[in-house]
């Protein structure tokens, strides 16, 4: 763990230089786009990056079931997670979850069903990205990693398999005993099919907003088309979320955005790269004045 932490530091250090420099070279905001303008873009766009969270909120909750407790409803668990989300910013890249973990608690889970329902969210998470990318942008997954696209699409089979062989799959596990308070039946499958679903749509709304700043430049060129920025908004959400040590992924996520955004939106990749930051990050400060706000009231109601 401190040798990943170590090289997690090294990425992420090496990231913000490359970002850095792609701003000093390439800043520039297009002649055609005025600050006024585009402040009331990021305010719109921050609000679309809102029902992105709460589609997380929503999948996480259903792994929970999964994972065994059914006692915390979407609106308790919407607001733990809107109000853990943007201490991802702290230094670790893990005090959210830590806060995640205790809020839940408090709301009836165990320690185990948390636990698992967090490591359950990072895997999901990480295969829904992985595909969409494999599927719209695999060259530059293959740039990144130095991993043919052969390996990445045998990967992503096999974890297709549980979902698949459902069954068979929870006998096999059921004999572990860290799979073995999961939830095998068909109400269990759906709650991970329907979380997959949720990934999906949370990448596909990262990608919406991405392809809205870019389109606004106003210029053409070969990553134009919307699933290729869908899938290279994946590749830098999930790169940002699996380097240890990168708080909120900043750094690495804009770098990969700049580096893979450069066919499409030129000079302006960094723009885009920055503007889709400071987007993301007032999506979730509006979310958790808003899910604060919302336990607030709950706890008045409930005296």
């Amino acid at each position: 763990m401190k040798v990943a932490r170590f090289l997690g530091v090294l990425i992420t250090l090496a990231s913000w230089v490359y970002v850095a420099r792609a701003l000093v070279k390439n800043w520039q905001l297009p002649a055609d786009v005025s600050i006024p303008s585009t402040i009331a873009e990021i305010l719109v766009l921050s609000f679309v990056y809102v029902v992105a969270l709460m589609v997380l909120a929503f999948a996480w909750q259903r792994l929970l079931i999964f994972s065994g407790c059914a006692g915390i409803p979407p609106p308790r668990a919407l607001i733990i997670f809107g109000k853990s989300e943007v201490q991802k910013y702290i230094p670790s890249n893990v005090v959210h979850f830590v806060s995640r973990y205790f809020q839940a608690q408090q709301s009836g889970a165990t320690i185990r069903q948390v636990g698992m329902s967090l490591f359950l969210e990072a895997g999901l998470i990480v295969f829904t990205g992985a595909v969409i990318t494999l599927l719209g942008d695999v060259d530059h997954l293959t740039e990144l990693t130095h991993v043919n696209p052969a390996i990445w699409q045998a990967i992503i089979a096999l974890c297709l398999l549980p979902l698949v062989f459902w069954h068979t799959a929870g006998s096999l596990l059921s004999r572990f005993s860290f799979f073995r308070a999961l939830n095998w039946s068909e109400r269990g499958r759906l709650s991970v099919a329907v979380s997959i679903l949720c990934y999906l749509t949370f990448f596909l709304i990262c990608g919406g907003i991405i392809h809205t700043l870019v389109a606004r430049l106003g210029i053409t060129g070969a990553g134009d088309s919307f699933f290729k920025t869908v899938s290279i908004a994946a590749l830098a959400w999930v790169a940002g979320y699996v380097v240890v040590g990168s708080p909120g992924g900043i750094g690495v996520r804009e770098g990969v955005l700049i580096y893979a955004l450069t066919g499409s939106a030129g000079s302006f990749s960094a723009y885009v790269a920055v503007t889709y930051r400071i987007v993301t990050l007032g999506g979730e400060l509006w979310f958790f004045l808003i899910c604060t706000l919302a336990d607030r009231l709950a706890q008045r109601k409930a005296i």
